[in-house]
């Protein structure tokens, strides 16, 4: 179950969507507060990209709170498990915060996020991260900050589990990883581009 100090409504109010609760309650969380989440992210064109852009958020106006006896833990690949600590629709889609737990020889494929930064920290274990054409071993206490639109990898070279962090700025993108979970490997690159994703092999 998920906590928050009640905020204090507006005028504007804010929209739900049961698309974005459903995906989360499958996931095991069955209540974001004791108001409506907030409305999903909305993405506009960027005309210097050709991507979508996010749209700009009003920060929520209570606070949020997530205990860890409440983590709901969920495989998202071979090897990788994950838990929301901050879901967007949590956070007012300021952020979404994840924690996973890799397993030796597990990784991540090649990717890239056209309208999210992502920001990875390293609890435990050493990850080895590969940034556009840089590689290097990121150890327990590191923190990588990846912009929007380089693409990345990731992998768990070691004889032992990685535990990290990942913020992803603005939030939202916690529906992919839940569907993700559920679906076809064949499948994820379609799912990826509804989440102005793209899964690329090799690094582009």
């Amino acid at each position: 179950m998920l906590y928050a100090v009640p905020r204090r409504k507006d005028a504007g109010g804010s929209g739900s969507s049961e698309a974005s609760v459903g995906s989360l309650r499958a996931a095991g969380i069955d209540r974001i507060d004791g108001h409506a989440p907030a409305a999903p992210v909305r993405a506009r064109p960027d005309s210097a990209s050709g991507h979508a852009s996010a749209a700009p958020r009003c920060p929520p106006q209570h606070a949020w709170i997530k205990y860890d006896r409440d983590s709901f833990w969920f495989d998202v690949g071979p090897g990788e498990r994950m838990t929301l600590r901050a879901p967007g629709q949590g956070t007012g889609t300021a952020v979404t915060l994840c924690e996973s737990r890799i397993s030796p020889g597990s990784s991540c494929p090649p990717h890239v996020h056209h309208t999210a930064d992502e920001k990875l920290h390293v609890l435990a274990g050493t990850l080895v991260v590969q940034c556009g054409k840089e590689r290097f071993e990121a150890p327990e206490g590191t923190t990588v900050v990846i912009p929007r639109g380089l693409p990345h990898a990731w992998s768990n070279t070691s004889p032992r589990e990685v535990r990290v962090l990942a913020y992803f700025t603005p939030g939202g993108i916690e529906d992919y990883f839940v569907k993700v979970a559920r679906i076809k490997p064949q499948e994820r690159e379609l799912v990826a581009r509804q989440h102005d994703s793209r899964l690329l092999h090799p690094i582009d």
